[in-house]
């Protein structure tokens, strides 16, 4: 089995950009952080796509709080909207954490008051994603190998940082791809 076999195998801890071959509107120019890939099946949180603040405005007075400081939510995916999928770093960790890879966490709650109040905990690095996106059993293997993502090395400053409307592009500057050029270039052996 060569190394790229294995790579697909296990992506948890990896991020995979979204590519050209994925004419969905809702994954376009997507990152997806994996938090958890074996022969069952991946799950992982998109982080670069912020819910719109009308969107936010409209969940707080849902649930009557107008104090939201500056936490942004992030579009997680389209499964399990009513969940909050925090991505963390540190140890702020509660019985539904688990540890993803390097120095990342991720910890569910069931509902959006719950992923707000765990938000507003230590100042450690954090995004709170809504949803998540999944994978059947050998799913994201095929898509990979069908050129709809690109795996890539995760690290804290991609998923983490800010403005989240650059971390497409900069993800592919990262693994020397200027978008544009890759874009003319891109097809299938």
């Amino acid at each position: 089995m060569s190394n790229r076999e294995n790579d697909i195998r296990n992506l948890t801890g990896k991020i995979l950009l979204a590519t050209p071959n994925i004419s969905d509107t809702y994954i376009s120019k997507s990152m997806v952080y994996i938090c958890e890939h074996s022969d069952k099946g991946a799950m992982g949180v998109i982080v670069n796509k912020i819910l719109p603040e009308m969107s936010l405005l409209q969940i707080f007075t849902k649930i009557n709080s107008r104090d939201i400081g500056n936490v942004k939510i992030h579009i997680g995916g389209d499964r399990d909207i009513d969940k909050g999928y925090i991505l963390h770093t540190n140890n702020n960790l509660s019985e539904n954490t688990i540890f993803v890879h390097d120095n990342i966490f991720m910890t569910t709650c069931d509902n959006v008051v719950k992923s707000f109040a765990f938000m507003m905990g230590e100042s450690e690095r954090k995004i709170l994603c809504l949803g998540c996106y999944r994978w059947d059993p050998l799913q994201l293997e095929n898509e990979v190998a069908s050129n709809y993502w690109i795996p890539i090395h995760a690290d804290e400053a991609l998923i983490f940082g800010n403005p989240c409307a650059d971390k497409w592009s900069k993800a592919f500057l990262k693994i020397g791809l200027h978008f544009p050029l890759f874009l003319d270039k891109f097809g299938r052996a």
